[in-house]
């Protein structure tokens, strides 16, 4: 059953639970302990269960909160109904569902090597793919250029008549050359 946050607030309320005012659960949704157990638009809470199981995992137990139901137990003894905290060295995941300390690390070290490449990609270690193309088939037109020009240049050496016969076969020779490079995967 899906329930609002003001519904989900009332229901740890009712549990005995810490979190059980709004600012609190939207403190959670906004910070992302409570991912999983939300709806699609991240405004409502779609199962109590695995919220209050992602909000026990992904909580820092050795927190007092400032008040409510829970505030006045002394930290020695928890409330009846308290969930015992999660050993994370024994378990990396609840549910599939990683530790919040889990979380933050990956997202740290996702964040640190989308910095160092945009570092390297303003310092210029990297290259534009499309960049390189446009480059590579400029490169490419021109040799092919070159190459086709080759009958010509041979024509001030031979006489017209050698050239006639000649300068077919260069100029097949060549865009056969050339058909075969632009077909091959690899260049050895």
């Amino acid at each position: 059953m899906v329930l609002s946050q003001t519904q989900y607030a009332a229901h740890r309320k009712a549990l005995g639970l810490p979190g059980s005012h709004l600012n609190s659960v939207q403190n959670a949704i906004k910070s992302g302990r409570l991912d999983g157990a939300l709806t699609a638009d991240r405004k409502a809470i779609a199962d109590a269960a695995l919220a209050d199981r992602l909000w026990a995992a992904n909580t820092r137990h050795n927190r007092r909160p400032k008040g409510g139901p829970t505030a006045a137990a002394s930290p020695s003894s928890p409330p009846a109904n308290a969930v015992p905290k999660h050993d994370a060295a024994a378990e990396s995941s609840l549910d599939g569902v990683p530790p919040i300390a889990e979380s933050l690390a990956r997202k740290e070290a996702a964040n640190a090597e989308l910095a160092e490449r945009k570092l390297a990609a303003d310092k210029g270690a990297y290259l534009e793919v499309a960049a390189v193309r446009r480059e590579q088939l400029k490169q490419n037109a021109v040799i092919q250029k070159r190459l086709l020009a080759i009958p010509s240049e041979l024509a001030t050496h031979l006489s017209r008549e050698d050239h006639r016969r000649i300068a077919p076969i260069v100029k097949r020779t060549i865009r056969a050359a050339l058909q075969q490079l632009a077909d091959e995967d690899d260049y050895e």
